[in-house]
């Protein structure tokens, strides 16, 4: 089941807890990713504050075929850091390249999430000694 974005962000500003953030083929871009991020942050915030519960135990995010770019990984990252429930992650069908240093942020916080059990990278352009570099240190 796929979404769109303001669904996803309005959910995640409910009470209901969320499981998945389903968002394949929505072309939401790194902009998309960046807000995810931040209303994720937001809500795990809110959780510290107050009594009212708004945790979401999302166990899978599906970014694939949205346009991503190594812009957004840094996003990425903080999500994988912050979903200590994530269990699948799927980047797979974007334009990530492993170019930039965000490369590194992302792949520390997959190998320090310990529930993430699948992770989907197929028909990315990860190259360069810098991304090998990077996900041989990560396994």
């Amino acid at each position: 089941m796929t979404t769109s974005l303001p669904t996803v962000l309005t959910a995640l500003d409910n009470v209901m807890p969320v499981y998945a953030i389903p968002l394949a083929a929505q072309q939401i871009g790194d902009k998309g990713v960046k807000h995810i991020a931040k209303s994720l942050l937001k809500s795990r915030n809110f959780k510290q504050h107050n009594t009212n519960n708004k945790y979401h135990p999302i166990e899978a995010c599906d970014f694939s075929n949205n346009a991503l770019t190594d812009n957004c990984l840094n996003d990425i990252s903080l999500i994988v850091h912050t979903i200590t429930t994530l269990k699948d992650l799927k980047l797979n069908g974007n334009a990530l390249l492993g170019q930039k240093d965000s490369t590194s942020s992302l792949f520390e916080a997959i190998s320090n999430n310990t529930t993430l059990k699948s992770l989907r990278l197929e028909n990315n352009d990860l190259h360069g000694e810098n991304a090998m570099n990077v996900i041989a240190n990560c396994l």
